[in-house]
């Protein structure tokens, strides 16, 4: 057997291998889809420190964290030390 759950419903079915198969298949394509739109993102983020450009933001300290801890590297113990590092990323603005 086979579940199947959304929000209002839950949907049982037999398994076959077919089904398996489909679902084996399902999986792997929106993986390879979240991983190529994470490397896009990547790519965008090492254009933006590569050229030392502008980033603008309201309330974007934690926005910053986040992006440096998935995409960077390992965030520093400190919060002084990420405030160094993050001005080195992007020397026009510090924090």
């Amino acid at each position: 057997m086979i579940a199947n759950s959304k929000r209002t419903f839950l949907q049982i079915t037999e398994k076959t291998a077919k089904r398996t198969e489909t679902l084996k298949f399902a999986r792997q394509t929106k993986f390879e889809k979240r991983v190529r739109e994470a490397v896009g993102l990547r790519r965008v983020i090492d254009c933006l420190v590569e050229n030392r450009s502008v980033v603008v933001g309201h309330n974007a300290f934690q926005d910053f964290v986040f992006v440096w801890s998935q995409f960077i590297g390992s965030l520093p113990e400190t919060l002084e030390g990420f405030c160094k590092v993050i001005s080195e990323a992007f020397p026009k603005y510090s924090f």
